[in-house]
């Protein structure tokens, strides 16, 4: 038989007993110590970015005028189950009813993906690329993230699946895999890319390249040259003592790394003989 010794007068933090359910109500996921709602964190966070990307099909935001945040995404922790919550704030009943209808379609149509990326990566010998864009995500970098939290949740909680359920929606979705889900290959973008107003902060003579840096100072980039590239920048280009903004046309190698084509002072939009 268990006693209670002493009492600390201290609540925990993102949880709470919701009295009409008798549910552990769980809001903040990140900060516990579980590695399984850790998990569901980062599953919260690729579905909000999933669902407002650019160019996604399912975007919230234009369906119905809100934008999904992770944040807002709790649960109640049952015995056999989860039940996933969002909080839609002060939202009327009808527009509630309405936003409510299409965040399960949204969230359904994502698991939806990710149960055929799931299907394609156990039946199929492809490259897992071909797998992961089988979701229908506007990235698929997303999808192979997002199935990486599922493995994590189905090898730690022992499980041979995960079934995902909706209320009002006649369906349950059941993801399960075969093989652990591979880092996506490289394929490098064979468009021609412009960047506008770029500093150069530094030149490596070990496999001559230039990084350079856009004018707000974020984005770094690593450009490799030619030996005649090379020596252009730095006979009359790269200096410490002068700042001038540059016009790059390159072309990606890999994924951090690009190679020259074009260059022009951004000031005079004149061009280099390289």
């Amino acid at each position: 038989m268990r006693e209670s010794v002493f009492e600390i007068g201290i609540g925990l933090r993102g949880i709470a007993v919701d009295e009409e359910t008798k549910a552990i109500h769980i809001t903040e996921f990140a900060q516990s110590g579980n590695p399984s709602l850790k998990a569901l964190a980062k599953l919260f966070k690729i579905s909000a970015k999933v669902a407002n990307a650019k160019g996604s099909a399912d975007k919230a935001e234009k369906k119905k005028g809100f934008k999904l945040k992770a944040k807002k995404f709790s649960a109640y922790a049952l015995p056999n189950s989860i039940q996933v919550l969002y909080d839609f704030e002060d939202d009327t009943s009808d527009l509630l009813d309405s936003r409510m209808d299409v965040l399960r379609d949204v969230l359904d149509r994502q698991f939806a993906g990710i149960e055929t990326s799931a299907f394609e990566l156990n039946t199929k010998k492809q490259p897992v690329n071909r797998s992961y864009e089988a979701s229908g995500f506007s990235n698929p970098k997303d999808a192979y993230e997002m199935m990486r939290v599922f493995d994590d949740l189905i090898v730690r909680e022992g499980l041979d699946e995960v079934p995902i359920k909706f209320p009002g929606l006649d369906k349950t979705r059941k993801i399960n895999f075969q093989v652990t889900p591979g880092r996506p290959e490289f394929e490098p973008d064979d468009r021609d890319l412009y960047w506008e107003r770029y500093e150069i902060i530094g030149g490596l003579n070990k496999d001559r390249s230039i990084l350079v840096v856009s004018e707000s100072g974020k984005g770094e980039k690593k450009i490799v040259l030619t030996a005649e590239q090379f020596a252009f920048f730095c006979d009359r280009c790269f200096s410490f003592r002068a700042y001038e903004l540059y016009n790059f046309t390159v072309t990606q190698i890999k994924p951090k790394l690009f190679k020259l084509l074009d260059v022009k002072s951004a000031s005079a939009q004149t061009g280099f003989d390289i």
